[in-house]
């Protein structure tokens, strides 16, 4: 995927309004990724209520590490392009 489509794919990761609208993003893309993974990402990114200190510190520095973390070791190194692609980062 080129840095074109990466942008493109990022901008409707942030635009969708169900984890079905993610989903579908992921499918257009060729990304790799299962519903519950797009039903997870979907409900991290519009989390409500009072933020943790992991989650203010990526806030500051742009990615959730522990959050990335915590996908690789659930889903697996596949789910990397995915979340590269939700935050923005090129690989």
């Amino acid at each position: 995927m080129n840095e074109k489509q990466t942008n493109e794919m990022t901008v409707k990761l942030k635009g969708a309004k169900t984890a079905e609208e993610l989903l579908d993003v992921f499918k257009e893309y060729g990304a790799e990724t299962t519903e519950e993974q797009a039903k997870a990402l979907f409900e991290r990114m519009n989390a409500q209520g009072e933020l943790s200190d992991d989650a203010l510190k990526s806030i500051a520095g742009g990615v959730d590490w522990a959050y990335v973390d915590e996908q690789i070791k659930k889903y697996g190194p596949g789910i990397v392009p995915t979340l590269c692609s939700l935050y923005g980062i090129n690989v």
